[in-house]
């Protein structure tokens, strides 16, 4: 019964690591629901482990870094995180504004006073 809830723990994690692998690396690469999820699933996964290694269960403990680091490696595979990028609105990157076009609410630059102009 042990090892059953290893592999469901182990499972678990491999899960949220391949999240972590799909969802863009730096946090200003994301949106706000992105930003929520990786946050939220950050705080889940520590608390997993704190939890587990504080109550003295070194299996579950190697269960969930194991099973997060395998989810994170099957997660950067790129057909893998393309097809999930693909599948689901969460990881899609999000659209940023082309750098010839101003952001929506703003107005086009002026030239700075002394430039010429031709």
């Amino acid at each position: 019964m042990q090892y059953v809830f290893v592999a469901v723990i182990a499972v678990a994690c491999a899960v949220i690591g391949c999240v972590f692998a799909v969802l863009p690396r730096r946090t200003t690469d994301m949106d706000a629901l992105q930003r929520k999820v990786s946050q939220a699933l950050g705080v889940v996964f520590c608390l997993l482990f704190f939890v587990f290694m504080i109550a003295g269960r070194d299996l579950e403990s190697w269960g969930i870094i194991g099973g997060g680091l395998v989810g994170f490696v099957i997660g950067s595979i790129p057909p893998v995180k393309r097809g999930l990028q693909e599948r689901f609105v969460l990881f899609a990157p999000p659209v940023k504004p082309k750098k010839d076009e101003p952001a929506k609410g703003s107005s086009p630059k002026s030239p700075k006073k002394g430039s010429k102009r031709k």
